[in-house]
């Protein structure tokens, strides 16, 4: 379900105890969030990278907010194991495991957590389909970074409410690394971006906007184009009376969601 941003603890999280503290998930500051299920296509590694990237900067790694690795997580499903396993590995590796935070199948309670106190969402995915977490990050009130294709193409406004990066499978991890610094570097306009993102998603993505949208497909396509066919035979299914029913299923889809 998509979460109410608290701008106020936010401002307060962000510009007084952005780092968090090493030895307690319960007090993890502003991190930096991946939220997404332990599969290798949706790519964290490359934040893993980017991660090292700015902390190599860095005389003291403690300056950065902790990175969080979170998503769904099932221990039955052999990739969901071994990728998480191999992120761990690299994290090692890469020598930033003390500040990086592994924490599958989070509870909502804590998945809401995440989502309003991070000082950005990070979204991997290359080509990936809409998607419906950068959606939830912005309304949480969190700046988005996030691939340049696929999904967040529609969704993230770069420079306004987010930072589409031009990443392509192979590259190295430079461009990621500076929109994570742009955003740690000036955490007011991480801030800004945050409250951004929220009206954007009310404004485009909310009921409001749903109904004239749905209700324009419906009355200039689906009527205008169904007062044209002739009467249906009786016992035959109309594409109207679908389209009804579809309209019936995501509309209550939408009020659970939106």
């Amino acid at each position: 379900k998509f979460v109410p941003p608290d701008f106020k603890e936010k401002e307060k999280i962000m510009k007084g105890g952005i780092v968090g503290d090493d030895d307690h998930n319960d007090n993890l500051g502003a991190p930096i969030v991946s939220l997404n299920r332990f599969e290798r296509k949706k790519n964290i590694e490359i934040l893993l990278h980017a991660y090292t990237a700015l902390s190599k900067k860095e005389s003291n790694k403690r300056s950065l907010p902790l990175l969080v690795i979170s998503g769904g997580y099932d221990p039955r499903n052999t990739e969901n194991v071994e990728y998480m396993d191999e992120l761990k590995g690299l994290a090692k590796s890469l020598d930033i495991q003390d500040r990086t935070r592994f924490l599958p199948s989070v509870s909502d309670e804590k998945r809401a957590s995440l989502l309003k106190s991070a000082t950005c969402v990070v979204y991997t995915p290359h080509r990936e389909h809409f998607g419906i977490v950068p959606l939830e990050a912005m309304y949480a009130g969190s700046a988005v970074i996030a691939i340049n294709s696929g999904g967040p193409k529609e969704t993230v406004v770069d420079g306004v409410t987010g930072i589409l990066v031009d990443l392509k499978p192979g590259d190295d991890c430079t461009k990621l690394a500076d929109a994570l610094q742009e955003l740690l570097s000036d955490t007011q306009k991480a801030i800004d971006m945050g409250k951004k993102g929220h009206e954007h998603v009310k404004q485009k993505f909310g009921m409001v906007p749903f109904q004239h949208q749905w209700t324009n497909i419906v009355q200039d396509q689906a009527i205008r184009r169904g007062l044209k066919r002739k009467q249906s035979p009786r016992g035959f299914i109309s594409p109207m009376h679908i389209l009804m029913l579809i309209t019936i299923i995501v509309w209550n889809i939408a009020k659970v969601y939106l």
